[in-house]
């Protein structure tokens, strides 16, 4: 299994962009056609996790007659496994806010 692979299924989704997946790679520092291994898997989640991301900002997408939506609390709840997955702190969540 390559690296970008293994993005591909810690990501879970399906419609995600492939230049948003190489990119995130490059970030990372992560050679996409390079072999995945076990000890790589905290930056794959990382890399996973910035695709997620980018996901945020899309809720659907269309191309050819096909078009898929993407559930916003499926994407954000992938994002915070992932961030357990990986040991790191989950983002806060704010229920209100009272600016007076």
């Amino acid at each position: 299994m390559t690296n970008t692979e293994a993005v591909a299924a810690a990501i879970q989704f399906t419609g995600y962009s492939s230049q948003a997946l190489t990119k995130a790679l490059l970030d990372g520092g992560i050679d996409g056609a390079g072999t995945y291994s076990a000890g790589n898997k905290a930056n794959i989640n990382l890399v996973a996790i910035e695709v997620l991301r980018g996901m945020l900002a899309v809720s659907s997408v269309t191309e050819g007659g096909y078009s898929i939506s993407f559930s916003t609390s499926g994407i954000l709840a992938r994002i915070d496994f992932l961030t357990g997955a990986t040991g790191l702190a989950p983002q806060p969540k704010v229920a209100a806010c009272h600016l007076w």
